[in-house]
C-alpha cells in the first residue's frame, strides 16, 4: 500500500534549506509565504513546536496597492524592484515611478519617493515578526537565547528582512536557501522553493520512514527536477 505522510510546512522548509537541526542548541524556522507565515522550533534534531499566522507577502503587496492606488500586479513588481523592510536616509531622495490603477500610459505616471513605499512596507514586516514573537512567547520559547532563526520562503527575500527580524525577535537571524542538493537547477537555489524541495527530499529519503543524513539524488532525478521547474514556471 502507498504510504501518505503529513508534513508541517516549516519542517519541509527546514529540510529544503538543509538546516542542521540536529544540534542541542536549537533552531527556529520562520517560513514567510504568500498568505501565511509558519513557525517551527527544533531541539536535539526534533521539532518541538509548530505554529502559523495568517499574514505573509501578499499582505505586503495589498498594502502597497492600496497605499499607492495601483494594481496588485504592479504593486508586486514595485515591491520586488524597489522594496525594503526598513528605511535609510537615501530613500528620501530616490524617486520611483508608479502607474495608477487602470493606467498604463506614461503620461499618467506618478512619481513618489522610495521612502513613501518603504513606509508602507515596514509596518507590515514589523507586524509579522511581532506576531511571531507573540506566538513564541505564548509557547514559552521567546526567551530561549540559544535559538537561532532561519528565514525562508519567497517573502523572506525582501531586502532588510533579516535585520528587522533580528531587531524585533532579538535573535541571530540568517536567510535559509536550498544548498548542497545535487542535480537541481541553479534557479531552485532560492528560499521560495525551500518547502517544495523539502517535500521532495522527504519523499526520496523516507522509503524506510527515516530521514537519511546525506542526500544523494541520482542523475535520473535531474529530469524530475526539470519537470518540477517547468511546473513552477507555469503556475507561478
Amino acid at each position: 500500500a502507498r504510504r501518505v505522510y503529513l508534513i508541517e510546512e516549516p519542517l519541509a522548509a527546514a529540510l529544503g534549506a538543509k538546516l542542521a537541526i540536529s544540534g542541542p542548541e536549537g533552531h527556529m524556522v520562520v517560513d514567510i509565504g504568500g498568505g501565511t507565515t509558519s513557525i517551527a522550533t527544533f531541539k536535539n534534531g526534533h521539532p518541538v513546536y509548530f505554529s502559523s499566522i495568517p499574514v505573509g507577502g501578499i499582505n505586503v503587496t495589498n498594502d502597497i496597492a492600496l497605499g499607492l492606488t495601483t494594481s496588485f500586479n504592479y504593486a508586486e513588481e514595485v515591491k520586488n524592484r524597489h522594496g525594503c523592510a526598513f528605511l535609510i536616509s537615501q530613500d528620501e531622495q530616490e524617486i520611483i515611478n508608479v502607474y495608477p490603477v487602470g493606467e498604463e500610459d506614461d503620461s499618467n505616471i506618478k512619481q513618489i519617493y522610495r521612502s513613501d513605499l518603504i513606509n508602507i512596507i515596514s509596518p507590515r514586516i514589523e507586524e509579522i515578526f511581532e506576531l511571531v514573537g507573540r506566538k513564541l512567547d505564548e509557547a514559552g520559547y521567546k526567551n530561549t537565547a540559544s535559538h537561532r532563526v532561519v528565514l525562508t520562503g519567497g517573502a523572506s527575500q525582501l531586502p532588510g528582512m533579516r535585520e528587522v527580524a533580528s531587531m524585533v525577535l532579538d535573535k541571530q537571524v540568517r536567510i535559509g536557501r536550498p544548498r548542497n542538493i545535487e542535480n537541481i537547477p541553479q534557479v531552485l537555489h532560492n528560499p521560495t522553493f525551500s518547502t517544495a524541495l523539502g517535500l521532495l527530499l522527504f519523499a526520496v529519503n523516507n522509503s524506510e520512514r527515516k530521514i537519511v543524513k546525506k542526500v544523494n539524488v541520482s542523475s535520473n532525478a535531474d529530469g524530475l527536477f526539470t519537470k518540477i521547474l517547468e511546473l513552477f514556471k507555469k503556475t507561478c
